[in-house]
């Protein structure tokens, strides 16, 4: 979604191994990237150059960078973007963070872009392959490159009921995304853990606001 495509909404989607990003919103406002599946691009979900975007309850696995929020040289100044509810998992041996949220021209934080994330459930493998995940802009004083989720946490404000798993073989997070399944294993706690759906996200999605939904992908 390019140039002006405001309000359009991104869902129940499915982006496989692109050269370049599963989803990508660039120079628009207000839109939803929910509940869609983006697995071996070389990036999950771009958020370029746009304002108001709500992305959430989305499954972002094996991508060389996941997740990435940056501000550039052109018009709308971000604002205003939240992360919800999320699986975020990079590819085996990505070095680049897992979240990532710029500013190219090298003045404006996050704080000043307004990006809030929270409630997502994150997984690395390994972190000797994997050992960033979060780079978080803090212009004009350069940017925070952090390693664990209490880094992030304690130096941003942002993930403060978000989950992790790190060092094991296996994503807790997805049933089985080698045969296709990306919603949660069967009787997994996370079932109804998401926070609880805004209104433009719900709609959306065609269910009631507030509605109780897991995190990662909502069930039709």
């Amino acid at each position: 979604m390019d140039l002006g495509s405001d309000a359009a909404r991104v869902v129940r989607n499915v982006s496989r191994r692109n050269s370049a990003a599963g989803i990508i919103i660039e120079m628009s406002t207000t839109e939803v990237v929910a509940s869609n599946v983006t697995v071996d691009n070389e990036v999950g979900v771009i958020i370029s150059e746009t304002s108001g975007a709500a992305v959430w309850n989305n499954v972002i696995l094996g991508n060389v960078r996941s997740l990435y929020v940056v501000d550039g040289w052109r018009a709308p100044v971000p604002v205003d973007i939240t992360i919800r509810n999320n699986v975020v998992a990079p590819a085996t041996g990505a070095s680049r963070p897992s979240l990532i949220v710029d500013d190219v021209n090298q003045r404006r934080s996050g704080f000043d872009m307004r990006v809030t994330s929270d409630r997502n459930a994150y997984y690395r493998r390994a972190t000797a392959e994997a050992p960033y995940l979060a780079a978080w802009a803090n212009y004009p004083s350069g940017k925070l490159v952090l390693k664990t989720l209490a880094e992030v946490q304690s130096r941003t404000g942002q993930e403060r009921t978000s989950r992790i798993t790190d060092n094991t073989n296996t994503n807790p997070y997805v049933a089985d995304a080698d045969s296709g399944r990306y919603g949660l294993p069967a009787g997994s706690a996370l079932a109804s853990a998401g926070v609880p759906l805004s209104t433009t996200v719900a709609v959306a999605l065609g269910l009631p606001a507030g509605s109780a939904v897991p995190i990662g992908i909502v069930p039709t």
